[in-house]
């Protein structure tokens, strides 16, 4: 599912129900996996966004070395 969740497009969000659906398959277990619903929550907020590009696309880009060099004002 991380691999998933570090690609593009619809591959995203598949990871994302994905972690969803485990996280809430798991709660139950406890009372300490009570703060997974929570993170279900943000996951599911993260569903409405569109991912155009990768995680790993994102950091080779040349825009994101300036960003993390202190160029870009």
């Amino acid at each position: 599912m991380g691999l998933l969740i570090f690609s593009r497009g619809r591959s995203v969000k598949v990871g994302l129900a994905g972690a969803i659906a485990f996280l809430n398959a798991d709660t139950p277990l406890g009372i300490w996996t009570l703060p997974n619903l929570v993170l279900a929550g943000g996951l599911a907020w993260l569903l409405k966004e569109e991912y155009p590009t990768s995680v790993w696309h994102s950091l080779r880009s040349p825009s994101h070395h300036k960003v993390i060099q202190g160029t870009v004002s």
